[in-house]
């Protein structure tokens, strides 16, 4: 009966485990996955400025053998970046109902049969590229759903059964139905553990809360108040004395939430109860906190939600008090500071895989960073000529922007400036260059918010200045111009408008 018991049981445990795949990394035989260093956070979802991620970083040392995961077929080369950096290297594998990309490797082989747990290549060295990064391999599913109930069962489920078997070894005797049942909860539970408590990194701090402001800064003072904790809020719902119990963290109108830390979600929040334009807000409990995020609109009221997950939007906060400093109200539910627990940095996102090789839009308006046609002033693509500047070409592109526009940052850099390109002072002589890990661009006709700091692509960057003051009738434009000065339109998203 004891060896039935037995192989019962470790058929049960077998078929939870048919579905998962194997070690990934020499090393790391649970797939641990990474969690968040300066660079970002490697789980499904987490905030990649105004993207996220869709894939999942399984940490491995620098130069470990990688394994496939499952068997099947290598189908060809994937690059992450296709800029030919140190690791700008990977695979595509399918099969066993499988489709997956391995990036940051240095694959045996790029084609060809390959079995589960068989050598497949080893990892390249990340630090060279991000130094101090948690090292990685990227993996991503073919259609970007999430690989995470896929990575190897944890170790405490296989505690859970050896300590079953060795109460069986201890002399007492388990009857078979009862046995079958308790695997068959066990099984139910194990899987449930990975939905409901998936691979992360426990963090101090919360993250981002809105694109855009990745300090999570916090609204100073304004003609309706301040925005810190305890601020006054004299003469509020006819009350004196009253104390702000909250922490109003800057948020442009329309701008995407994203969630603080992991959690359930429920709601609505309703924090003025007279519908109007910004009475909205959901509250999130979870990983030791709970907090109400309000004037926000939820993408839902219930459910789960991961740290650094896309939440909503911020609602139009101008409409209901124009000239206040468009912000998102944060108030722990026990009403304590939650100042502490805001991430006190800017965070760096390294270029995530097929996300850097185009920029992002430039300017509001424009999703698809149109070029510039020609107007009575000259044309807009590169190598245009530029009349009376004898035989001078166009050494930049100019992306369609109308005035006052908000600008973004097309990728990652560091921000130096200004830089001028008329030098005469005029309404729209200055910008700011944008040095980023495989790209250096200058872009003039702006004001950016600040010449210095890091920035992170698809950030407010400035906007766009008024060009129909100094060129009446033009198609008011951004110019982009490579600092080699070389054609930067092969890295604009989809543009329009470019010459034939």
């Amino acid at each position: 009966m004891h060896g039935v018991t037995a192989l019962i049981l470790l058929i049960a445990i077998s078929s939870v485990a048919a579905g998962q795949w194997g070690n990934i990394c020499a090393g790391q035989r649970s797939n641990k996955i990474r969690g968040c260093d300066q660079y970002g956070c490697g789980h499904y979802n987490a905030s990649r400025g105004r993207r996220t991620h869709k894939g999942v970083d399984v940490v491995c040392t620098d130069g470990s053998a990688v394994y496939a995961p499952f068997a099947g077929k290598i189908d060809k080369q994937a690059k992450p970046y296709g800029n030919g950096n140190t690791i700008d290297n990977g695979i595509q594998l399918s099969g066993a109902g499988f489709c997956i990309k391995m990036f940051y490797i240095k694959p045996i082989k790029y084609s060809g049969t390959i079995k589960k747990g068989e050598k497949i290549g080893v990892l390249l060295p990340m630090q060279r590229v991000y130094r101090g990064i948690i090292s990685h391999v990227h993996i991503q599913n073919c259609d970007l759903t999430n690989p995470t109930s896929n990575l190897e069962l944890r170790a405490h489920g296989f505690i859970n059964a050896t300590a079953i078997l060795e109460h069986r070894g201890s002399g007492h005797t388990m009857p078979a139905l009862s046995l079958i049942a308790l695997v068959s909860v066990l099984s139910a539970v194990f899987a449930k553990q990975l939905d409901v408590y998936p691979p992360q990194q426990q963090h101090r701090h919360w993250a981002q809360l809105c694109s855009g402001n990745p300090s999570n800064r916090i609204r100073g003072c304004d003609k309706y108040g301040c925005g810190n904790f305890g601020a006054s809020r004299q003469g509020s719902k006819g009350s004196k004395g009253e104390r702000h119990v909250g922490v109003d963290v800057i948020c442009s109108d329309g701008a995407t939430v994203y969630a603080p830390f992991s959690g359930q979600l429920s709601g609505p929040i309703r924090f003025f109860h007279n519908g109007n334009a910004i009475d909205d807000g959901v509250q999130i409990r979870g990983s030791g906190y709970c907090v109400k995020l309000v004037c926000i609109h939820p993408i839902r009221y219930h459910g789960q939600i991961q740290r650094g997950q896309q939440l909503g939007r911020m609602l139009p906060m101008q409409k209901v008090f124009p000239g206040i400093v468009s912000h998102i109200h944060v108030e722990n539910c026990d009403h304590s500071d939650p100042t502490p627990l805001l991430k006190p940095d800017v965070p760096y996102f390294p270029p995530s895989p097929q996300e850097d090789i185009h920029w992002e839009a430039v300017c509001a308006g424009n999703p698809t960073n149109e070029i510039r046609g020609c107007d009575k002033y000259g044309c807009g693509y590169y190598g245009a000529p530029r009349r009376g500047g004898k035989g001078e070409k166009h050494k930049g592109v100019d992306v369609i922007c109308a005035d006052g526009a908000t600008v973004y940052a097309p990728f990652s850099g560091e921000l130096s400036g200004p830089v001028k390109i008329f030098h005469n002072g005029n309404a729209i002589d200055d910008g700011v260059q944008i040095r980023g890990a495989a790209f250096c661009v200058k872009l003039l006709c702006i004001h950016p918010i600040r010449y210095h700091g890091r920035i992170i692509k698809g950030q407010v960057l400035g906007r766009m200045l008024p060009m129909q003051r100094v060129f009446p009738g033009i198609t008011s434009h951004i110019h982009v111009e490579n600092c080699d000065r070389s054609d930067p339109t092969s890295s604009l998203q989809r543009g329009k408008g470019r010459r034939k």
